[in-house]
C-alpha cells in the first residue's frame, strides 16, 4: 500500500508514491514484526515557472511529500543524513541544469489539531541557454544589423527603402517562426528584444525616407536654422565639418559672384533704357566702388548720392543679396518650387547643400543605430539574474 504522496502531483496514471498497481513488489516480513516494502516510484509534479527572464531564467521547484491518512504519531518521515546529490542514478537533462538540492522535514498542524509530517525537496535549476542564444538571439541580431546597410548604401542606387522594408519583413517572418518556442504568457526578455528590434527597424525605415527626401531636394532653399543645425553643429559630431566648410565657402563665392553680376546688370539696364542718363564716369565709379569691396558684410560702405536713382537701385539689390526675381542676367535661369527664378550656379549650390545634409544625417544615424542596437541587447539581457550567477552545476 502507498503511505505517502506528492502533494503537487499531476500524474493521472497509477504510478504515484510507488504505484501499487503499476509496480507490484513483495513485502518482506521480519520475526520482530518489522516489514519492508521496497517499490520504485515515479513522480510527476507541477512547479511554478517564472518566464520573465526566458531564455536566461532560473527556476526553483519545490516537491512536497507526505501522508494523507497517517499523522506524525503513526508515520514519521525523516531525511537521510549526509545525503549527497547527484547520486549515481542521476541522468543529466539537456535543457535544465541542477545547481542546488535541499531537503527539509517538518511537522504541520492542520485545522483538526493533528500533526502531519512532510518532507519538502527544493531544487534550484537553470536553463541551458546556449542553444536559445544561437538559434533565436543571434539570427535576430544579424537581421537587425542589416539596418546599418540602409545608411551605407548610396542614395543613387534607389534600393534603400526596399532594403529597409525587406529587413522589416524578414524580422516579422522570423518572429512568427519562433513563436511556438516562446512562452505563451508573460513578456519575457526574448519577446522584449524582438519587439525592440522591430521598433528599431521601423524607425530606420522612417529615417531613411527623410534622408532620401533631403537628398532629392535639388531646388529648394535650405532654411538658415537647418543649415546651422546640420552643416555647422552636426557635421562636427560626425567629422564632416571640413566638407561643410568647403560647401559654405562655395556658397559665399556664389553669392558674391551673383551680386557682382547683379550690379552690372542693374547699372547697364538702367542706362540702356534711358533712365537718368549720367556721365559714363559715374557708372564706372559705381561699378568700381562695389568691385573693390569683396566682403559681403561691407556693401553698405558704397554710399551713392541722393540724386542718383540708379545707385539707389544698385545698393538695394546688393542689400537683398542678389534677389534674382528682380533682375535676370544672360545666363540660363531655373525656377524653384516657390516660382522664383534662380541661376544655374545657385541651383548647383542648393543641391550641394542638401546632398551634404543627407550625408551628415546618414553618418549620424549610422552611429546612432549602432549605439542603440548595442544598448538594447545589453540593457535587456544583462538584467537576467542568470548572467551574474556563478553557481556551478551539480555533476557526478
Amino acid at each position: 500500500m502507498t503511505l505517502f504522496y506528492s502533494y503537487s502531483s499531476v500524474d493521472e496514471q497509477d504510478r504515484t508514491g510507488g504505484g501499487e498497481e503499476t509496480y507490484k513488489t513483495l513485502i518482506k516480513l521480519h520475526s520482530d514484526g518489522r516489514s519492508l516494502w521496497s517499490s520504485p516510484s515515479l513522480f510527476k509534479a507541477i512547479c511554478e515557472i517564472d518566464v520573465a527572464f526566458f531564455p536566461l531564467d532560473q527556476q526553483t521547484c519545490r516537491l512536497k511529500f507526505g501522508s494523507w491518512t497517517y499523522d506524525s504519531s503513526k508515520l514519521k518521515l525523516t531525511t537521510k543524513e549526509n545525503a549527497t546529490f547527484p547520486s549515481s542514478d542521476y541522468i543529466k537533462n539537456g535543457e535544465w541544469g541542477i545547481y542546488k538540492v535541499e531537503t527539509k522535514a517538518r511537522d504541520h498542524t492542520y485545522g483538526s489539531g493533528e500533526k502531519y509530517m512532510d518532507v519538502t525537496m527544493t531544487i534550484a535549476m537553470k536553463r541551458q541557454h546556449l542553444d536559445y542564444m544561437i538559434n533565436l538571439v543571434i539570427p535576430c541580431l544579424m537581421i537587425s544589423c542589416m539596418t546599418f546597410l540602409g545608411f551605407i548604401l548610396p542614395p543613387e542606387s534607389g534600393e534603400r527603402v526596399g532594403l529597409s522594408i525587406t529587413v522589416l519583413l524578414a524580422m516579422t517572418v522570423f518572429q512568427q517562426l519562433t513563436s511556438e518556442i516562446m512562452p505563451s504568457y508573460g513578456f519575457p526578455l526574448l519577446g522584449q528584444y524582438y519587439f525592440a528590434t522591430i521598433l528599431e527597424i521601423g524607425g530606420a525605415l522612417l529615417i531613411t525616407t527623410i534622408i532620401l527626401n533631403f537628398y532629392h531636394r535639388t531646388n529648394r532653399h535650405m532654411p538658415g536654422w537647418l543649415r546651422v543645425l546640420l552643416l555647422e553643429w552636426m557635421s562636427r559630431i560626425v567629422f564632416l565639418h571640413e566638407s561643410a566648410e568647403k560647401c559654405n565657402k562655395s556658397r559665399k563665392k556664389t553669392i558674391k559672384r551673383g551680386m557682382r553680376e547683379n550690379v552690372d546688370a542693374v547699372v547697364n539696364n538702367g542706362y540702356a533704357i534711358g533712365e537718368h542718363p549720367r556721365d559714363a564716369d559715374i557708372v564706372g565709379a559705381t561699378r568700381t566702388q562695389y568691385h573693390e569691396n569683396g566682403r559681403e558684410a561691407d556693401e553698405n560702405h558704397a554710399k551713392p548720392t541722393n540724386d542718383h536713382n540708379v545707385l539707389k537701385l544698385t545698393l538695394g539689390s546688393i542689400g537683398n543679396e542678389f534677389n534674382s526675381q528682380n533682375v535676370q542676367n544672360e545666363k540660363g535661369m531655373f525656377t524653384d518650387e516657390t516660382g522664383a527664378s534662380v541661376s544655374e550656379e545657385e541651383m548647383r549650390m542648393r543641391h550641394q547643400q542638401w546632398t551634404l545634409a543627407a550625408k551628415v544625417l546618414d553618418r549620424f544615424f549610422l552611429w546612432g543605430s549602432a549605439f542603440i542596437g548595442i544598448a538594447t541587447i545589453l540593457g535587456i539581457f544583462l538584467r537576467a539574474p542568470g548572467i551574474w550567477d556563478d553557481s556551478v552545476e551539480l555533476t557526478l
